[in-house]
């Protein structure tokens, strides 16, 4: 069922802000060695303070060893397959699939890893910077 909310769209848009359209054929991507490229869809990840989304794209099956950001991570799998565990060291049995459609919120300072299919690709938003803080072996 779906329940309507009236909203109060009077004052219009916010000044200085435009809608973004962006399809998927104009997306900037940018390669980062030969194991991902990055596109950022909005905002600046790495600024204090604003709210950014981006994709990673994923080009070769890799994993990434434990780590933390000091942001809360939202993530979801556009496409492809990736497998996310919660801990300090990084264990196979510990890893949930998460399938294209599938959404991962990481509360802030939640040691956690990643196991990635090729050509996957995920969607990660939140408030930058977006720092990652691997933890030692």
């Amino acid at each position: 069922m779906f329940v309507g909310v009236e909203m109060d769209h009077s004052n219009g848009p916010e000044r200085g802000r435009e809608a973004t359209l962006t399809p998927v054929e104009q997306l900037r991507w940018v390669r980062h060695g030969n194991e991902y490229e990055t596109a950022v869809l909005s905002g600046d990840p790495e600024q204090p303070g604003s709210f950014y989304v981006m994709r990673y794209r994923v080009l070769i099956a890799c994993d990434v060893p434990p780590h933390w950001h000091p942001e809360d991570e939202h993530a979801t799998v556009i496409s492809g397959e990736i497998s996310l565990g919660l801990g300090e060291k990084f264990l196979a049995d510990a890893l949930r699939p998460l399938t294209a459609g599938s959404y991962a919120l990481i509360p802030r300072r939640q040691p956690h890893f990643t196991r990635y299919t090729a050509g996957s690709i995920v969607q990660v938003h939140g408030l930058g910077p977006l720092v990652v803080n691997y933890l030692e072996s």
